[in-house]
């Protein structure tokens, strides 16, 4: 009688093995932990049903991927199973909430835990000092994050950046430190990525497709991947370049890096306003996606509800058809070449006079020598400036050392001086004297307003967004015919007039007339 009711008593477990990276040095690999609970099972007659492995897991969560199978195993198997054996109660847990919740959940599937080399038992004293193994887990666990936190925050104090090296730098052991160092092939092709986003012409998707050209990728892991735009713009937000260490969870707090810094503070101010005078799209609205077949898509609206036109291509038997259409269906669908062809169309109604070209052209050119007139004598001030600022920077540090001034009044006001400094340096440094060449704009202007539908023809799909966007600040509506709502900038505008035969015996809309442009321009130039 005892040996039948013995064969029916559930003897049944699953095993849960378990190392983090850092211990598997220590006494924690998955074989030794594997090797104890088997002895243990085997002395209690535990027959072992099956073994979960969690490689490389932090116990700090209960998110991981074998425990929650091993979970969902015992849900299933719920009668079949007696308990979940381990090697230690910090392999299943460090945290006591989580190593407490897993046990109510197998608790109320009928299944127990127990510690191979702890005692587990099931009595007063047992659970007690089960708790107190769990605590003492989550206090171990605990000191570690404490240490490792005030490890980190030293090394920040000490000039040392935490963390993968960014992109152009590598990690490498001097001594005892890990250290920053500039990476041999990546640190110039970043430094010279920095110059190119400097000079204001390039977005952060061009910048990231040249750069893979030159072989930079993201490192993850042991894989490397190609750059995004949004790594690219991470790149060049970061301050780290500079030589500067600043992180999120010291946000009060930024110390000079003990490492090669790739650029200067001018150069990342200067990158920062080129960025974020480009971020014209809202924090949390969608992406565009830009497609070079549909250059009109967002660019047109319908005339009917306002929504912009959206784009796709329908296939037929042996050919494709690209198409617009309005997503409330207010519109007929209609084929991309057709609605090019009407745009096509408006670009030549409104094509300038090669008489009004010239005008235009002048009165850049003039404007353009104004404008370097005016830059040339704010930096003659800024140059003036600069110097009467770092004479009473001098005087302020000969101040704080013959006792004068306190170190809390010499700290605020230093750091005042440096502020100043910084940016009238930007404005003695501004390259934009140098940065355009008006020649090669106004060939390049002429050669546009020639012919304005051909120039839309011939550009990609960025250059006849920005070609539409400027002439048609704010966009185009399309009724299934023709285009409406087609209010020209300013800019064109006065062109447009300055064509027109009668110019001269009107004014439309406060825009100047040929004679009024004339005869400003003869004044300028006899001035």
């Amino acid at each position: 009688m005892n040996k039948d009711i013995l064969k029916n008593i559930n003897m049944n477990c699953v095993l849960y093995l378990r190392v983090s990276s850092e211990e598997q040095v220590e006494n924690y690999s998955l074989s030794n932990q594997e090797s104890t609970c088997r002895k243990v099972a085997e002395s209690r007659g535990l027959n072992i049903l099956e073994i979960f492995r969690e490689e490389g897991a932090s116990a700090k969560t209960a998110n991981r991927p074998e425990l929650i199978k091993l979970l969902e195993y015992c849900r299933k198997h719920k009668d079949n199973i007696a308990l979940v054996m381990f090697y230690r109660i910090d392999r299943l847990a460090r945290q006591i909430s989580d190593y407490l919740t897993i046990k109510r959940k197998l608790f109320e599937l009928g299944i127990t835990l127990m510690s191979a080399t702890e005692p587990t038992e099931d009595t007063p004293t047992g659970k007690f000092v089960e708790t107190l193994l769990a605590a003492s887990a989550q206090l171990d666990n605990d000191v570690r994050g404490a240490r490792s936190s005030q490890g980190l925050y030293q090394r920040f104090r000490d000039g040392l950046p935490i963390g993968k090296a960014p992109l152009g730098y590598q990690n490498t052991t001097v001594g005892e430190k890990q250290v920053v160092i500039p990476n041999e092939t990546e640190f110039q092709l970043v430094k010279k990525a920095w110059d190119l986003v400097t000079t204001g012409t390039k977005s952060t998707r061009e910048m990231a497709e040249i750069m893979n050209s030159w072989g930079l990728r993201a490192v993850w892991g042991k894989k490397r991947y190609k750059l995004r735009s949004q790594t690219v713009c991470r790149i060049f937000r970061s301050i780290i370049y500079t030589g500067v260490l600043k992180y999120d969870k010291y946000p009060n707090e930024e110390v000079v890096g003990k490492y090669t810094p790739m650029i200067t503070k001018e150069q990342f101010y200067r990158v920062q306003d080129i960025l974020d005078g480009r971020r014209t799209t809202p924090m949390g609205s969608k992406r565009k996606v830009d497609n070079p077949n549909f250059p009109l898509r967002k660019l047109i609206k319908c005339h009917y509800c306002g929504s912009p036109l959206t784009a796709g291509i329908c296939k037929g038997n042996t050919k494709t058809y690209p198409y617009y259409w309005c997503r409330n269906n207010c519109l007929k669908t209609v084929s991309s070449n057709k609605l090019e062809e009407i745009l096509l169309n408006r670009l030549k109604e409104i094509q300038p006079s090669q008489e009004a070209i010239d005008l235009f052209t002048l009165i850049l050119k003039t404007t353009y020598d104004k404008r370097i007139k005016m830059l040339q004598e704010r930096k003659k001030t800024a140059d003036k400036e600069l110097f009467e600022l770092k004479e009473m920077m001098s005087k302020l540090v000969q101040g704080h050392l013959r006792g004068t001034y306190s170190d809390d009044i010499y700290e605020s006001q230093k750091t005042l001086f440096e502020d100043k400094i910084l940016s009238t340096e930007i404005v003695v440094n501004d390259s934009t004297l140098d940065k355009y060449d008006i020649e090669s704009t106004i060939v390049f202007i002429r050669a546009l307003l020639k012919n304005l539908a051909r120039a839309y023809e011939v550009s990609d799909y960025g250059q006849k967004q920005v070609l539409i966007s400027s002439i048609f600040p704010s966009g185009l509506t399309f009724d299934n015919t023709r285009l409406l709502n087609s209010e020209i900038s300013p800019i064109y505008r006065d062109i447009q007039v300055i064509s027109e035969p009668d110019a001269h015996l009107r004014v439309d809309y406060g825009t100047r007339t040929r004679d009024l442009l004339l005869h400003r321009e003869a004044l300028y130039q006899l001035s």
